[in-house]
């Protein structure tokens, strides 16, 4: 946290400067905020890497405890969680249904020509 407000107060001081320094990366300040920058990068990807890592480690347990006593349910909600897949058994998605009407795909595709050609010139035809 401390290199991120670092970070932020070396932006707050570029920003107030005059005139605004376009990122030369020459002066001072400008190697200053690319140094913090560099910085809270590195912190950024070391979070993001462990966050990952502890969500990977804390799925393999409880696979590994819901498989001990024999939970298939638990399991497979587990790798669903893991995979981003909904918990529920929703074989359609009544939100979408209406978008693959056979009715309808038919009646767009059979009078898509002839609304294309009405809006062509008669010169260009």
């Amino acid at each position: 946290k401390s290199k991120l407000k670092r970070f932020q107060k070396s932006q707050k001081r570029l920003k107030n400067q005059k005139p605004f320094c376009n990122n030369c990366k020459v002066c001072n300040i400008c190697i200053r905020v690319d140094k913090d920058w560099q910085a809270y990068k590195k912190q950024r990807n070391l979070v993001t890497s462990l966050s990952k890592k502890v969500k990977q480690t804390n799925i393999i347990n409880d696979l590994k405890a819901r498989s001990a006593v024999n939970d298939l349910k638990g399991v497979w909600k587990t790798i669903k969680m893991a995979a981003n897949l909904s918990p529920t058994n929703n074989k359609t998605d009544d939100s979408n249904s209406h978008m693959l009407d056979p009715d309808k795909l038919n009646h767009h595709f059979s009078t898509v020509g002839s609304k294309i050609q009405a809006k062509v010139p008669r010169t260009l035809r």
